[in-house]
């Protein structure tokens, strides 16, 4: 502990300058060593939660966007249909928002051709 010595400011911009700290200081990335930026932690980790509640979102969004696809052509229409929708609510409930709402419009939109416009061509 005698050995360290109390910098000042220009003292330590001036050892910068020589270049005698040659060392990386990478505390707040190494292992065991979190409790350092114990916010900095929180947010990553709140951010990486939301990210992966959108992952799990989306593929509940895809299974309901192909079934909504696949009834609008009329390959089961009627039960892709109610399927799609049921299954686009639970992805807009966890987070796909973009997938879900374009799946039930599909959906939607086969429901209707099916028992509205369907009928009167056939």
């Amino acid at each position: 502990m005698d050995d360290q010595k109390d910098f000042k400011d220009d003292e330590i911009d001036d050892l910068f300058e020589e270049d005698r700290f040659r060392e990386e200081t990478g505390t707040e990335i190494a292992p065991g060593r979190n409790e350092v930026f114990p916010e900095n932690r929180r947010d990553e980790y709140e951010v990486r939660k939301d990210v992966d509640d959108a992952r799990e979102g989306t593929g509940w969004g895809i299974t309901a966007l192909v079934m909504s696809i696949l009834s609008l052509l009329s390959i089961m229409p009627v039960t892709l249909g109610i399927a799609a929708i049921v299954v686009g609510i639970i992805a807009y409930n966890r987070g796909s928002r973009g997938l879900a709402i374009w799946s039930m419009v599909i959906a939607a939109i086969s429901l209707i051709n099916q028992f509205f416009i369907a009928p009167f061509i056939t």
